[in-house]
């Protein structure tokens, strides 16, 4: 049971990631792929890839095509089988998601759905019901994404809502400054953000031992390493290797 918690907490973590401008479009385009290599107490139990399969048509809207597989490898797969398979369909000039698709399998545990937001962005359907949403709301992979066009200033916060089978969550992080970080895929100039994420009104419930996350942002920001520690220790999600396919 300890085990397939750690695990499932990894996995949520991985999906999760102020005004969105232009900062990174250039970097971002179809044929980008991220791939990462999960692990705790220096044990690899999981990767996910993350890519951008092209460009489509979805509501009447120009979107990117945006997948995230998951699934466990290893000793970990003996014990609690992942396979997890996501999808985004998010503006092509406002990044914000039309269209979401999950088909999740972690144990004994599946869940698969479809998230369709109205043509005013005011509503959303989702597999839980039918929930009024801010304008600025993502689904639970376009959050990151959005997350990648932020400029990332140190001490900025961020603060941004995103829709659930169980409705709206609120994702805020604070900026914390650069750092130079080594991962399985090289040495990068990193900027650090740490998260926590509340659900109603002001009640607010924070992770008690933090979430970081490392954004590169040389040539686009995109996460390079996710850290969370958890009373069963520290679990890393690392950038093994990554495809831009920048011309």
């Amino acid at each position: 049971m300890k085990k397939n918690k750690l695990l499932i907490s990894v996995l949520f973590f991985l999906t999760f990631t102020c005004t969105a401008g232009n900062y990174g479009k250039e970097y971002f385009c179809p044929g980008q792929k991220l791939v990462y290599d999960i692990t705790w107490k220096g044990i690899k139990v999981g990767k996910t890839i993350f890519y951008v399969k092209g460009l489509m048509e979805t509501g009447g809207h120009k979107t990117y095509h945006i997948v995230s597989e998951t699934y466990s490898t290893g000793i970990a797969d003996l014990f609690f089988k992942v396979r997890d398979l996501e999808e985004t369909f998010i503006d092509i000039e406002n990044y914000y998601s039309w269209r979401y698709i999950k088909d999740i399998n972690e144990g004994k545990s599946h869940s698969k759905g479809e998230y369709i937001f109205d043509s005013g962005r005011k509503t959303v359907i989702t597999p839980g019901g039918k929930y009024f949403i801010p304008s600025d709301c993502q689904d639970p992979l376009s959050v990151l994404i959005y997350l990648r066009f932020l400029k990332l200033n140190k001490d900025e916060s961020i603060n941004l809502n995103y829709v659930t089978d169980r409705g709206i969550k609120t994702l805020d992080g604070k900026v914390l400054g650069e750092e130079i970080i080594n991962v399985p895929s090289g040495r990068f100039e990193t900027k650090a953000v740490e998260f926590y994420i509340r659900s109603g009104g002001s009640n607010q419930l924070r992770l008690s031992s933090g979430t970081w996350i490392w954004f590169a942002y040389k040539n686009g920001t995109f996460p390079v390493q996710v850290k969370f520690k958890t009373k069963y220790g520290y679990i890393k999600c690392q950038l093994k290797e990554y495809t831009t396919n920048i011309q």
